[in-house]
């Protein structure tokens, strides 16, 4: 099934004619987006748990996920970012529907046992017999996204890959890949995980293994191990004498607790009114 064509085919005629959508998939898009709200701000936040959605993230985030360190402080808005992100994947599946894509499974709870230890979650589409996953993106992401499968597994910060095939193992189904919106411009792609590759992500699956054994046998921050070396900081293809974070530690929320504070600053050698800032670290 053509699911970009079909969905970019029912938007551009969107914008010639007026289409009547059907109410009972009004009404369902109003019903996800009530329990967005709902879940936003009235969750209950319960005890750490490995779920789908985190097994594919840095083993070391996760130990101190699991031990409660201190996390960098969340701006006001963080809450306002992430419902915004559950309002477009529903709006996607409301376009999804009425383009005419069969959308035979959603919002399916479902588990997997990997050493001993059950992990459940909740997977978003099943379409033609593969499990699809629906994402919100960053124009970044968004770039990833479009270069395709290759590109996203190589930098998946957030632990996509393994999220998907987790699903898609516990489901029993060979793995679709994501249905991605750019959330600031509505752009839509497709990445599709090719054939040879969908169905039981044997990487995806190790990694998930040996996560949930790092993991049991963590009990306090001595058993953190991390996972990114320090980096030298570099200015003319020479080092300053400095050292920094790589790209992995700058998006993590434990940086400060992990590296003792690192301090956000501009490379003193550089010229520029505006140079590249850098976080140093002090050993």
């Amino acid at each position: 099934m053509d699911i970009e064509g079909l969905l970019k085919d029912f938007l551009s005629k969107s914008n010639t004619e007026s289409i009547e959508l059907d109410e009972t998939l009004v009404e369902e898009f109003g019903e996800a987006c009530k329990d967005a709200v709902r879940t936003q701000f009235s969750a209950v936040r319960g005890e750490y748990t490995l779920r789908p959605s985190s097994i594919g993230k840095d083993v070391c985030k996760q130990q101190h996920d699991k031990l409660g360190s201190p996390k960098a402080e969340l701006g006001y808005n963080f809450p306002v970012k992430m419902l915004l992100g559950c309002l477009i994947e529903a709006l996607t599946v409301l376009i999804m529907k009425s383009s005419g894509i069969n959308i035979e499974e959603e919002q399916k709870k479902v588990s997997e046992t990997i050493e001993g230890e059950e992990i459940g979650g909740t997977l978003d589409v099943v379409i033609d017999g593969r499990v699809w996953d629906i994402k919100s993106a960053s124009p970044a992401s968004f770039i990833k996204y479009k270069k395709g499968y290759e590109s996203l597994a190589q930098d998946d910060p957030f632990g996509y890959v393994g999220q998907l095939f987790s699903y898609a193992r516990a489901r029993g189904l060979p793995a679709g890949g994501w249905i991605a919106v750019e959330k600031s411009t509505g752009e839509i792609c497709i990445t599709e995980i090719p054939e040879e590759d969908c169905f039981i992500g044997s990487e995806a699956l190790y990694k998930a293994k040996e996560c949930v054994k790092v993991l049991r046998d963590t009990h306090t921050v001595k058993d953190i191990k991390r996972q990114y070396d320090l980096e030298t900081e570099m200015y003319g293809k020479k080092p300053t004498g400095s050292l920094v974070l790589g790209k992995a530690c700058i998006r993590c929320d434990y940086k400060d607790t992990c590296w003792n504070n690192p301090v956000l600053r501009p490379n003193p050698k550089s010229p520029s009114k505006n140079p590249r800032k850098y976080w140093e670290v002090t050993l």
